[in-house]
Parts: C-alpha cells; structure tokens; sequence
C-alpha cells in the first residue's frame, strides 16, 4: 500500500513538475486550473483552499499537546531533505540570481513578521 502510494505522489509530482515548465507563471494551481478550464474554475479553487488553510492554523493554533513529531528516519532522512533544498537553492542562485535575491528577500521579509506573531500568540491557554 505504501510503495502504491508512493508511485502515485511520484506520478503526480512529475505531472506538476510538467506543468510548472509548460506554464512558468507565478500562481501554481490557479494557472494551470486557469488555462484548462476557464478564470472561474482558478477562482472557485483559490476560495475552496481558504477553509483548508484556516482549519490548519485553527488546528495548530488550538493544540494544547506537548508531544514531539519525528518523520521516520529521523535524524538521517530530514537532514537529507536539508541537504537535497541547499543544493537546489544553491543552484538556483547560480542559474538566477536575481530571481532568487528577490525570493531571499521575500522570506527574509517573514522573519520580523514571524518573530511579532509569536511574540502576539505564544501564550498559554489560547
């Protein structure tokens, strides 16, 4: 069951992996749901992941549990993960530096942002 399910997210990975060299637009999803099925169905898709992203933050704004999450592998499989993005940002400030300043600075923009959001939300009891 798992290799199944591990095929099936290869097989879907490779597809978006596809559309993003076939559409290089910013917008992911909504471009490629866009161009295939009109603005409506990109608009209904962008509304339809609004409840979706809110029930996470509700979920972890909410979790009272102490416990600790390890993926399996770990420490070995995260730190190859680490390794794996380093070397793809690597190379993309090699191939585009200035697409990958402008992302840098973009993610260097949330750090602030990130680090006024704890300080506003981390009490306890919320």
């Amino acid at each position: 069951m798992w290799v199944g399910a591990g095929v099936l997210t290869l097989i879907g990975a490779l597809c978006y992996a596809e559309l993003g060299a076939r559409r290089p637009q910013t917008g992911g999803s909504y471009v490629y749901l866009r161009e295939a099925f009109g603005p409506l169905a990109g608009f209904l898709f962008g509304w339809t992941m609004l409840p979706a992203v809110a029930t996470l933050f509700r979920y972890r704004r909410h979790d009272t549990g102490t416990l600790s999450f390890r993926v399996p592998g770990y420490p070995w499989l995260p730190l190859l993960f680490i390794g794996i993005v380093a070397f793809v940002v690597v190379m993309t400030i090699h191939d585009s530096p200035h697409n990958a300043g402008i992302g840098a600075l973009i993610m260097l923009a949330g750090v602030p942002v990130y680090a006024v959001w704890r300080r506003l939300f981390s009490h306890a009891g919320c």
